[in-house]
């Protein structure tokens, strides 16, 4: 995560930077940075990429650097050294289609050791559809599935284990997800399953 190199003063973040760089160059590795945005947004960025220039540049067969970030946020991102354009190549991953997002989300449950009716499949399936279709630039894809794992272990446990709780499972997390979203077809789901 990008945030990993972000210090709190100056030389701070270059020193944290040339660490993680100097690592995979060591092992010739690849080095991940997340939320690679927060670098452009922060107010020790280009002390960061200048660290990381350097490296590209003296180390560049050694270690490999792929940054993650949105797509709305990669311009700014490379405007911040004339020679990150240059070194580096803008790789775009479509977001996955609700039928991914649903086999992804079996996948996920299948790994802990859980499972569910159909019915209640054919619930999540609306609910992901609902979230790809409303997503915008940072929607999370895998993020996204996993929250909804976590939210639905959560209102199976408040479920299970608080006695005043009423309603099941899938009204419990419509109802929780309708008062964060005001979108009509969230609303359509919510009176689907109540």
């Amino acid at each position: 995560d990008a945030s990993e190199l972000i210090g709190e003063h100056v030389g701070e973040s270059k020193e944290r930077t040339l660490k993680l760089l100097d690592k995979a160059i060591a092992h010739n590795q690849v080095l991940y940075v997340d939320e690679a945005y927060q670098i452009s947004e922060s107010a020790y960025g280009a002390e960061i990429i200048g660290a990381m220039m350097t490296r590209m540049t003296e180390n560049a067969e050694d270690f490999k650097l792929i940054f993650g970030m949105y797509s709305s946020r990669v311009e700014a991102f490379l405007k911040m050294n004339p020679g990150l354009s240059r070194r580096l190549r803008v790789v775009e991953f479509p977001d996955y289609t609700p039928d991914q997002l649903l086999e992804l989300f079996d996948r996920t449950i299948t790994r802990q050791g859980l499972s569910i009716d159909q019915e209640a499949r054919e619930r999540v399936a609306l609910i992901l559809t609902h979230l790809y279709e409303a997503r915008e630039e940072d929607f999370g894809n895998a993020g996204t599935v996993g929250q909804l794992s976590a939210d639905m272990k959560r209102l199976r446990l408040k479920r299970t284990y608080s006695p005043g709780f009423s309603g099941g499972l899938w009204r419990g997390y419509a109802a929780l997800k309708a008062s964060i979203s005001s979108t009509t077809n969230f609303r359509m789901i919510r009176e689907s399953v109540e």
